[in-house]
Order: structure tokens, then sequence, then C-alpha cells
């Protein structure tokens, strides 16, 4: 009786090996074939646009045409009809999605197969400032009039300044 039972599972345990290494073999073999499952990024996939300008719902549908993608956005705060100038007509969704950014106050984002559209808060409050050089002359003096030497000169909240000669200039 326990012969048997020695046999019986020296045979299973000789079984199950068996058993793991032809799984271990072909699931090995399994995985390392090329499974394109997974989601195309915006970088890879390539679309062309039927004109130059459009707006951006005619450009959010047919991007949506050409590609898996789909565009999310609330409604409310996206402005479809807002006009889009492309440099290019044909090229991959990233560019044509970068060039959209810098004409409007919006920025993309990719989930999968979805772009969310999102309202860019900062970037509607754009202001260029221009730098003008502006040469100040002048005889700084006291209550008497005569001129004050070493007197500090400076511009208020910079670096930028000096000091009065002799004459007080």
């Amino acid at each position: 009786m326990k012969n048997t039972l020695l046999k019986t599972m020296y045979m299973l345990s000789r079984y199950f090996l068996y058993g793991f290494f032809m799984q271990f073999l072909f699931l090995n073999l399994g995985l390392a074939t090329h499974v394109n499952g997974q989601y195309k990024s915006i970088e890879e996939v390539s679309i062309r646009l039927p004109d130059e300008q459009l707006t951006l719902g005619q450009f959010f549908k047919e991007v949506q045409r050409q590609t898996p993608f789909k565009f999310s956005y609330d409604s409310k705060k996206v402005d479809r009809m807002t006009l889009l100038t492309f440099e290019r007509k044909k090229g991959v969704v990233e560019e044509f999605l970068k060039e959209a950014t810098r004409q409007s106050a919006l920025s993309f984002r990719q989930y999968n197969h979805s772009i969310d559209v999102l309202k860019d808060e900062q970037s509607e409050v754009v202001s260029i400032l221009e730098e003008v050089q502006v040469t100040v002359m002048g005889t700084v003096s006291d209550a008497n009039g005569e001129p004050l030497p070493g007197v500090t000169v400076s511009v208020p909240g910079t670096s930028i300044g000096t000091a009065t000669d002799l004459d007080g200039r």
C-alpha cells in the first residue's frame, strides 16, 4: 500500500514537472512574439488637413475622422468657432495640436484614444513688455540750488543706479 502510494506520488510529480516545463516553454515563446495591442501616441499618427485655415470645431472633426482619437471638452469653456491657421496641411497630430495651442488659450492631453481639451487660464493673460532705454540727465542740488556731489541716484526696484560727480551731475 505504501509502495503504491509512493509510485503514484512520483508519477504525479513527474507529470506536474513535465507540465510546468511545457507551460514555461510555450509561455516564453508566446510572450516573445511582437504584439501591437498598445495605443498609438499622438506623435506617431499622421493626418492631412483639407485646408490651412479651419475653425477649432472643423479641426476636431477632421482629426477624429482620420484617427482613432476622440476629443473631450467642456463646450461652455471651449469656443469651437475659434479660427486656426496651420503652416502645413500634412503632419503628425502632435504638431497640429501644438500649433492650435499657440493660437488659442487651450492645452491638450492624450489619455489612451482620448484627447482632453483644457482651457488654459494662464495663457489668456499675455502682455508683451518692450524694454526702452532712457537716458536721464540732470543736476542734483540742495534747497539753496548748490550742486550735491556723491549723491546716489537709482531706479526703484532695480539695481540700476549711479552717483553724482563733483558738480552734482
